[in-house]
């Protein structure tokens, strides 16, 4: 990986893979826990609405921009607690966190602020 290559990628992506890759680096709003779940289009819809304006996230591009900020994949996570399985994917430094504390995490109720009504 050189520099010039790590530009390349930069300029590649797409408005929306940008803006999500400052979120998930950053640690910003839906990531400041270190830790997301599936489903994945409802996470979206909620960070479409402080996304620039007509800008659509997609799932895949969620999904990238996750893989390119160095998050690990969990795989699909369920508990005693929780049984029905979700995705995960969390920060590298919260990699060696317990899967069902994860899993805990994910599930606590969020704040009315950061929730999305349509």
């Amino acid at each position: 990986m050189t520099e010039a290559k790590a530009i390349m990628i930069d300029h590649g992506r797409s408005t929306a893979e940008s803006y999500l890759v400052e979120l998930i680096t950053g640690r910003l709003g839906e990531f400041a826990a270190g830790v997301v779940a599936s489903p994945f289009y409802s996470l979206c819809d909620r960070l479409m609405g402080g996304a620039p304006a007509g800008v659509k996230i997609p799932p895949v591009a969620l999904l990238h921009a996750l893989n390119e900020s160095g998050w690990v994949d969990l795989g699909r996570v369920g508990t005693r607690e929780h049984q029905t399985k979700k995705q995960l994917f969390c920060a590298p430094d919260m990699a060696d966190k317990p899967k069902a504390e994860l899993r805990r995490m994910v599930e606590e109720t969020p704040s009315p602020a950061l929730v999305r009504v349509k």
